[in-house]
Order: structure tokens, then C-alpha cells, then sequence
């Protein structure tokens, strides 16, 4: 007898531990946040589904998206490591399509881009993903060499827009005279947004001249710039 309620008690204890596995994996899996919009432009609302939230101490805010668009089917996106929310500096120059705070998407003509933050370690920023939608296809535009995109603009007056980045500069100390900080050459990098992102050579050396420096395409850490307080930054001689 005392076997018999040994073996129930066993059973129900795997089945509510079970029970309890299957509502964690599913609350896990469920979307905690979703968006609906027009990515394409063709009347058609479409559907952006957020989930996957790591676990407790784990950084960022989630890994997963699946895209819905109509009728055409659903893809279903994975962070290599983790998203987090939309970087607070680029909405500074951003205005975002939708209301979020985690999905951002910029809207031209039949094509929208969402951008997927990766989370920013001590080190910097190790994932962004850029995923372009178009008609019924979605291209993931995924750049490993990208830590910050600044802005989407249209440089060349083509009617679509480019993307602007930069990576992390250091800075070493303060110029007595101006005030201003005196740190490492990280040049703007101007991204077609197309089948990749492509950096244009020609767009970006004249975006730096015009806004910036000018010393090639790569990060430098032995030239040193002065980023003054206002205006203009220059090489330091």
C-alpha cells in the first residue's frame, strides 16, 4: 500500500515539474511585444513579434523576432547573442516608424529597415543586424564590423537612403587650450543598404571632409584628433 502512494506521489510530483517546465518554455517563447505595421507598403498590416527574454542576470532584452508579412509567410530572426533597446543616441537623429522601444524602422517608399541593437559590453557593441524588407522578401543585412549606426540618410540624392556608422573612439585627455578632448581617428563609414551592407569608399571620405577628418578608412589609435567643445574636429600635429 505504502508502495502504491510512494509511486502516485512520484507521478504527480514528474507531472506538476513537468507541468511547470512546459509553462516556463512556453512563457519563453511567447511573444511579450508586438507590432503592426506596413513594412512594404502594400495596404497589407504586417506583424513584428518579439520574444525570447533571457533569463534573470543574462544581459538584453531579447533574442528572438518572427516578421509576418500578410499573406507572403513568416521568417523567424535569432540574435547571436542578445538584442537590447534602441541605442538612446540614435533616435536622436532617427525618428522611428513605430512605436517602440526595442524595434527600430525607418520607412522609404516600398522598403522598410528594422534595426536590432545587440547589446553594448565594456568593449563595445558586438552585434548590430540590419534586415531590409522589400515586396514579400526579407534580406538580413547583418554587419559584424558595425558597432554604431548614427543615421539613415540620403547622401547622393538616389532617392535611397544610406546608412552612417561609426565604431567607438578613445579619448586620452583634454586640450589645455580649447578644452576640448583629444582622442583617436574613428572615421564615418557610409553603408549602402542593398543585398549587404556595403561600405562606399567615395561617400564616406567626403562625408568626413565635410563633417569631420580625413586619414583613410580605418580606425587609427596613433593619429590623434581634437574633438573641440564646438565646431569642427582636426588633427593634432
Amino acid at each position: 500500500m505504502k508502495s502504491t502512494l510512494l509511486i502516485i506521489l512520484s507521478l504527480f510530483v514528474f507531472a506538476v515539474a513537468n507541468a511547470q517546465e512546459k509553462d516556463g518554455q512556453n512563457a519563453m517563447y511567447a511573444p511579450f511585444e508586438t507590432i503592426i505595421t506596413d513594412l512594404n507598403n502594400d495596404s497589407i498590416p504586417d506583424t513584428i513579434a518579439i520574444s525570447m527574454p533571457p533569463v534573470e542576470g543574462d544581459p538584453g532584452q531579447f533574442r528572438k523576432i518572427n516578421i509576418s508579412l500578410g499573406t507572403a509567410g513568416r521568417n523567424t530572426f535569432t540574435a547571436k547573442d542578445a538584442w537590447d533597446d534602441i541605442d538612446t543616441t540614435f533616435l536622436k537623429n532617427n525618428a522611428n516608424a513605430v512605436k517602440s522601444k526595442r524595434i527600430f524602422v525607418y520607412k522609404e517608399n516600398d522598403t522598410s529597415y528594422i534595426v536590432l541593437f545587440g547589446f553594448t559590453y565594456g568593449s563595445g557593441r558586438d552585434e548590430l543586424d540590419v534586415i531590409a524588407v522589400t515586396g514579400s522578401k526579407l534580406i538580413q543585412l547583418a554587419n559584424d564590423n558595425i558597432q554604431n549606426p548614427i543615421q539613415f540618410a540620403d547622401l547622393d540624392n538616389d532617392g535611397k537612403a544610406e546608412l552612417i556608422c561609426r565604431n567607438d573612439y578613445e579619448i586620452f585627455n583634454t586640450d589645455r587650450k580649447t578644452k576640448g578632448d583629444i582622442g583617436t581617428y574613428s572615421p564615418y563609414m557610409v553603408y549602402k543598404c542593398e543585398n549587404v551592407l556595403y561600405l562606399d569608399k567615395k561617400l564616406s571620405e567626403t562625408y568626413n571632409k565635410q563633417h569631420y577628418v580625413w586619414a583613410g578608412y580605418k580606425y587609427n589609435q596613433h593619429i590623434k584628433v581634437l574633438y573641440p567643445i564646438t565646431g569642427k574636429p582636426q588633427i593634432m600635429k
